[in-house]
C-alpha cells in the first residue's frame, strides 16, 4: 500500500476545524504509533502546503478521538519558490535597501543594547526599528531629524539639527518601520528635557528574522489585551490572529 486517503484513515477529521476540501488532498504515507506512549507519528503528503493552523487542528483532533498524549503530523509538500518581484530596475535601485547609508559613514564598532544607554555612553552604536517620528522645519529653514527606535531591550529618542540641503534630502526618507543602524552620541538635550542620540551617520539594517514558535505542544492563548480592550492595549486583533496561524496555534 503507497498511501490511503488521511480522511478515508480518519473520517472524523471531517469536523475538526480544518477545510474538508484542503484535507481531501492529504495523503497518508506512514504512521508510526508507541502504545506505551500514547504517541502517533503520521507522514502525510500534500500537494501544496498546509498552514500550520490546519495541521495542528488534524493533531488535536486525532488526540482527542484516540486518547493519544501526542499526535505529530509530518507533512509533505512540494516547495514552492516564490515568484520574483516585478519590478522596474529604476524603482529596485532607489527603494531602501539594508546597507544604503542614509548620510554620514559608519566606523566599525560593537553595537549596545539600547537598555544599557545612559548619558555616560558616550559614542554608542544602537540598531533597532522606528516606531514613532516627529521630524519638523524651523523659522531659520533647519530641519530636526527625531524619532524613537527600539531594539527591544529598550528604546532611544534620536535627534538631530540639520542645516544642508543634502542631508535634509536623505533624512526625509526615514520613517516608521525602517529598521537603522545609528552612530552618534548621547548627551542631554534641553529640548527633549531628556537623554538622546545624536547621530553622525545613519544607515537602513535588514530587519531582525520574525520570532518562532518551536513548541512541540503549542500554546492557546486565554487572555489578551487588544485595541478592542478600551484604554487597556495598542495591540491589533488581526495581527495577533495572523501571528497565531503563522505559530500554528489552534486558536485564541
Amino acid at each position: 500500500m503507497d498511501y490511503v486517503d488521511l480522511l478515508e484513515m480518519f473520517p472524523s477529521l471531517s469536523d475538526c476545524g480544518a477545510p474538508r476540501e484542503t484535507l481531501s488532498r492529504g495523503r497518508v504515507t506512514g504512521a508510526t504509533v508507541e502504545r506505551e506512549k500514547r504517541t502517533m507519528t503520521l507522514n502525510v503528503s500534500f500537494d501544496e502546503a498546509l498552514p500550520p493552523v490546519y495541521a495542528s487542528m488534524v493533531e488535536r483532533k486525532v488526540e482527542h478521538d484516540y486518547g493519544l498524549i501526542r499526535c505529530r503530523l509530518n507533512v509533505n509538500a512540494p516547495e514552492k519558490k516564490p515568484d520574483a518581484p516585478k519590478v522596474s530596475p529604476a524603482k529596485t535601485a532607489s527603494g531602501p535597501r539594508p546597507g544604503k547609508t542614509v548620510f554620514g559613514k559608519l566606523s566599525k564598532m560593537d553595537e549596545t543594547p539600547m537598555g544599557d544607554l545612559s548619558l555616560d555612553s558616550g559614542r554608542v552604536t544602537v540598531t533597532g526599528k522606528i516606531f514613532a517620528q516627529n521630524c519638523r522645519d524651523v523659522k531659520s529653514g533647519a530641519m530636526v531629524l527625531s524619532f524613537d527606535m527600539t531594539d527591544g531591550t529598550g528604546s532611544v529618542r534620536v535627534s538631530k539639527f540639520i542645516k544642508d540641503e543634502p542631508t535634509k534630502t536623505a533624512a526625509k526618507t526615514i520613517g516608521i518601520g525602517m529598521t537603522v543602524t545609528c552612530q552618534g552620541s548621547m548627551s542631554y538635550n534641553q529640548f527633549e528635557k531628556d537623554a538622546v542620540l545624536e547621530p553622525y551617520a545613519i544607515a537602513l539594517a535588514p530587519d531582525k528574522p520574525p520570532r518562532r514558535d518551536t513548541a512541540e505542544v503549542k500554546r492557546v492563548e486565554l487572555h489578551l489585551h487588544t485595541k478592542m480592550s478600551a484604554m487597556d492595549a495598542v495591540t491589533d486583533t488581526r495581527e495577533v490572529v495572523k501571528r497565531a496561524i503563522e505559530w500554528g496555534h489552534p486558536a485564541i
